[in-house]
């Protein structure tokens, strides 16, 4: 996969913190976006799984699974700055070793963007990446790229365990394990 982009959200269930990251090869972009708006109900500017009924997360994670998205999650047990930090970390040496173009994450106001973005910086220069070298990071709001969607779904029904768990399968490339 060539240049992928990363869409990122999270999940935290007790002490687990889960990072969803959507991975949409470049190629796929427009497909992908086209099937998540029209995953909108009418008047919804976005799909937010925490809010939907049963019913719904089902259909919305079948037309997941049949469109081929696919998603990677990472996991962390412990308090959620640092169980969040060290998902971070990992997925921005993953990001670079995938060759990734950009990865967008989904913002959490100033205070929680700027420490991603210290987290980010930091695990770049500990692995000898260039600010201008490795993708293009960008904190976005969860209506503005759809794909969000993506990370938000995957995240919420592996963490739901279950059916849910089994439901998601589908999307889901690989489960990391995160150290603190």
């Amino acid at each position: 996969m060539k240049s992928p982009h990363l869409f990122i959200d999270e999940s935290i269930r007790g002490r687990t913190y889960l990072l969803g990251v959507a991975v949409v090869p470049v190629n796929r972009l427009a497909a992908a976006r086209t099937l998540l708006r029209a995953l909108c109900l009418p008047g919804e500017r976005r799909v937010h799984f925490q809010a939907e009924s049963n019913t719904r997360r089902r259909a919305l994670i079948s037309e997941l699974v049949a469109g081929g998205i696919s998603a990677d999650l990472y996991l962390a047990q412990g308090p959620a700055g640092q169980a969040r930090a060290a998902c971070v970390r990992a997925m921005t040496i993953d990001a670079c070793k995938r060759g990734a173009h950009r990865v967008a994450i989904e913002s959490r106001g100033e205070t929680g963007d700027r420490a991603d973005r210290l987290t980010i910086s930091s695990t770049l220069r500990a692995i000898g990446v260039g600010t201008f070298d490795g993708p293009f990071y960008e904190h976005v709001q969860s209506h503005e790229d759809p794909l969000l969607g993506i990370a938000d779904a995957t995240a919420w029904a592996y963490g739901a365990g279950g059916d849910w768990r089994r439901r998601i399968q589908g999307v889901i490339n690989q489960v990391i394990q995160v150290e603190n």
